[in-house]
């Protein structure tokens, strides 16, 4: 269900639909999730030019839905990466990176909790990605303190490997140095069977080029085993 230019297609229609948000102006990058092929609720997600964040509710698998729902305000504008990821049991995590802090908003028994930080130090950040295995798992680009770009791991904790409500460590497993040609920004995951990230890679050289590239977790180990195989491009010749 995800797109970050506002579109979701209904399961098993084959049709793509657009969300409608109304008057809703200069709009950050949104994310929508649902709770599951079998459930038929389902958010929408996004932050706008004047510091709000909202979210849209649908019951009925996105056929229809509700009225744009202010539910917090983000510290700045810059805004540029966001995520949503379900628990079975219907709670929520929303992380949105801005500038250079991850943010994370719990919806936890039916109601939005107080936003916090987290405890890292980076340079800015371009892109987030996460789902639920036990905790909250996240793909995240962006620049450390010294602006080399990095791709990193990263677990919001909630009891599986990780104390819930605490964060892991900051795991890195590439990087591209500051006075290079290369950044990486739109970060994606999700775990079909093994855990697949996604992200683009920007090339400033000779022959610019924003490209998309992929990377999978070796198979049998934990996301917080920071276990990748090398990211490779999609072939798009």
């Amino acid at each position: 269900l995800r797109n970050d230019d506002g579109q979701y297609a209904s399961p098993g229609s084959g049709e793509l639909k657009v969300l409608d948000i109304g008057c809703q102006l200069e709009v950050s990058p949104g994310y929508v999730t649902s709770q599951g092929s079998e459930v038929s609720s389902g958010l929408a997600f996004w932050l706008d030019a004047y510091e709000h964040t909202y979210q849209l509710k649908s019951t009925d698998y996105g056929v229809n839905w509700g009225s744009p729902e202010l539910i917090d305000y983000s510290p700045t504008t810059a805004i540029y990466g966001i995520a949503a990821a379900y628990k079975p049991n219907g709670d929520l995590a929303l992380f949105f990176a801005d500038q250079s802090s991850i943010y994370v908003k719990k919806y936890v028994g039916g109601e939005w909790q107080t936003k916090t930080s987290w405890d890292k130090t980076t340079g800015d950040l371009s892109g987030v990605a996460a789902i639920y295995d036990g905790d909250w798992n996240l793909f995240i680009t962006g620049k450390d303190s010294n602006g080399n770009f990095k791709l990193w791991s990263l677990v919001y904790g909630d009891g599986g490997e990780v104390a819930a409500g605490t964060w892991s460590a900051l795991k890195e497993f590439a990087s591209a140095s500051s006075d290079g040609n290369f950044e990486y920004h739109r970060a994606f995951m999700d775990k079909p069977d093994v855990y697949r990230c996604f992200f683009v890679e920007k090339f400033t050289g000779t022959e610019a080029y924003n490209r998309p590239f992929w990377s999978y977790s070796v198979p049998d180990t934990k996301f917080i085993d920071n276990l990748w195989h090398e990211p490779v491009p999609f072939n798009l010749s």
